[in-house]
Parts: C-alpha cells; sequence; structure tokens
C-alpha cells in the first residue's frame, strides 16, 4: 500500500460479511484464502444511500444503527483513508458512509491483511504495515 492523500484501502471488490455492534459499529470482510479485514467505527459516522442520510453513532444511539445493518452482503467500490484521519466508502450501490476524526479519541480503525491503520485523536493517521516476512 503507498502512502499518499488519499490513501486508497485495499476493500476494492470486497463483500461485507459481518456487522459487530457493541459500543463501536464494525464491518468485517472474509472471503474464502484471503486474511479478514475488520474496520472498527468508534465515534459518530454518516451513512448516504440515495437522496436519504442518516447520523450514526455506536455508543450513543444503538436503535438507529439498524439503518447500518444494512451494509451487510453488499460490495465496496472505493475505500479511502485522508490524512487528516476520515474515512470513506463507497458501495457498488451508491451507498456511502463516512466517518470524520475526532478531537479526544480513535474514530476508526482498519485492520488486515497485515495492515493496522487508525484515526488518531485530534486528526491524522497511524499506519503500520506487514514486515517483510509477512509479505512473502
Amino acid at each position: 500500500m503507498e502512502f499518499h492523500d488519499p490513501i486508497d484501502l485495499p476493500l476494492q471488490g470486497r463483500t461485507v460479511t459481518r456487522c459487530p455492534v457493541d459500543f463501536a459499529f464494525s464491518l468485517q470482510f472474509w472471503e474464502m484464502g484471503e486474511s479478514t479485514i475488520n474496520i472498527c467505527i468508534e465515534g459518530p459516522f454518516t451513512l448516504k444511500h440515495h437522496a436519504r442520510e442518516w447520523a450514526l453513532d455506536a455508543e450513543e444511539d444503538n436503535e438507529g444503527l439498524g439503518k447500518a445493518l444494512t451494509l451487510f452482503r453488499k460490495t465496496v467500490a472505493q475505500a479511502t483513508a485522508h490524512q487528516d484521519g476520515g474515512l470513506e466508502l463507497r458501495f457498488t450501490d451508491g451507498t456511502e458512509l463516512s466517518v470524520p476524526p475526532l478531537d479526544k479519541y480513535e474514530a476508526w480503525q482498519f485492520g488486515g491483511a497485515g495492515w493496522l491503520i487508525v484515526s488518531t485523536p485530534g486528526g491524522g493517521l497511524a499506519i503500520w504495515g506487514p514486515t517483510e516476512a509477512e509479505k512473502q
């Protein structure tokens, strides 16, 4: 993965296979023969589908998260992490999910395929990549 702004996350063509909910909302991507990738959203996020838009937050409004569960089985068209700590996912049906950075907490994290990318408090990204042994 190259580090530039924006950072294209390796999710294009992958399908959401699980949507766990606790004090966060997560999207998991599992495919036979591939490592599981997880996005954990720990703060407010926006979900858009056609002309409708919902402001959601797993910690503050668990009733509203039903709308986010519609992401189950959707396929990613593009996934982008921004240097300011924001995250955007676009799905093939036109649905969009966006997560802004947070001042005091980690807004989201991406983990899988040897990568860990964290939206740091106050904005920005912390990025850890696979070791040379994991790349082989």
